[in-house]
């Protein structure tokens, strides 16, 4: 069976999110993942969700490493894994500036921290007692006060540069990508491997996902532009407008950092060209996605992600088109 997962995102009741859920483990999708933010947490999601389903994996995609301590993720993906019968994925990421007004604390040194959390985490989940000093955590003493039931649970990470994708191939069991084109996907494959290199490992021991931004409104115009304005959405970070650059497409974000200082969005969501939505994004017939989707795993990505583009306006009627566009 070929593996896809899908990201359930959308401002829907949770009893319409359990059913669409359903759906897509009924179809033999490989997983869902649920996003966060400041929306519903995604652990209580994943919790509800694992009681109505039997196969279908779950992760966050993601969770970043503030708000939560390493000890305390490292209790909820085991907590989880254990409700969901060893179906969980724990996802993190490294956040960033916004993560300062949303947490309260200081965002600094992503890759020491990430490095931090993720050896913690597994540290934890071997059941091990941890006297760990690393370069921004220190944890002494801390043990779980339950077996696991599994010591190896899946701890993916977000990657949107080299460098954490390089640290992912080290030490994480899979990375997570927001949006790539699959040329950015193969032109990061080599330090994913420099990474797996310096463990010990082999490539073929790291999930590669990657979120494909896709619209199914009937509507092509609509749809174009919703990828569109999701795109734009995450200019207002500096981590994504450095990695579309690295993507080629320095023209639409100079266009777009001007718009935003000078306070134009709309004209700032129009900067994002054409070009950027075909490449990035999936829309109108449905029919011609799994095409798209073969590109990315040509490129390298094994676990291609669905991702709806604008979870505003994604009804509960959007998502299960979504769903039902590709069959695994």
């Amino acid at each position: 069976m070929t593996r896809i997962g899908i990201a359930l995102v959308g401002h829907i009741p949770m009893s319409e999110m359990v059913h669409v859920a359903k759906e897509a483990d009924e179809r033999g999708y490989h997983s869902i993942w649920l996003t966060e933010g400041s929306a519903r947490d995604a652990f209580s999601q994943i919790a509800a969700m694992s009681m109505v389903t039997k196969n279908i994996n779950f992760g966050p995609g993601v969770v970043v490493t503030y708000g939560r301590s390493p000890t305390m993720l490292a209790m909820i993906t085991a907590t989880l894994d254990e409700i969901s019968g060893n179906r969980f994925i724990q996802g993190i990421g490294a956040g960033g500036p916004s993560s300062e007004n949303n947490h309260g604390e200081k965002y600094e040194r992503p890759l020491s921290r990430m490095r931090d959390y993720i050896t913690i985490i597994k540290t934890a989940l071997r059941g091990e007692t941890i006297n760990y000093a690393g370069k921004i955590i220190s944890i002494h003493g801390f043990k779980l006060g339950f077996a696991p039931s599994r010591s190896d649970t899946p701890v993916y990470i977000a990657a949107l540069g080299p460098q954490m994708s390089k640290l992912g191939g080290e030490i994480a069991d899979g990375l997570i990508y927001s949006f790539p084109t699959p040329d950015y996907i193969k032109s990061t494959m080599p330090m994913i491997k420099a990474g797996a290199k310096k463990a010990g490992r082999s490539i073929k021991d790291i999930d590669v996902a990657a979120y494909v931004v896709c619209d199914a409104n009937p509507d092509k115009d609509k749809a174009i532009e919703s990828i569109r304005e999701h795109v734009f959405g995450y200019t207002a970070f500096p981590a994504y407008i450095n990695m579309m650059r690295l993507m080629g497409y320095n023209s639409e974000m100079d266009a777009v950092l001007i718009m935003r200082e000078e306070g134009n969005l709309q004209k700032g969501i129009s900067a994002i060209s054409d070009k950027m939505v075909n490449d990035i994004g999936m829309f109108g017939d449905t029919d011609s996605w799994p095409e798209k989707i073969e590109k990315f795993r040509d490129a390298g990505v094994t676990l291609p992600i669905l991702r709806p583009a604008n979870s505003i306006t994604t009804s509960a009627q959007l998502l299960r088109k979504i769903v039902r566009a590709y069959r695994p």
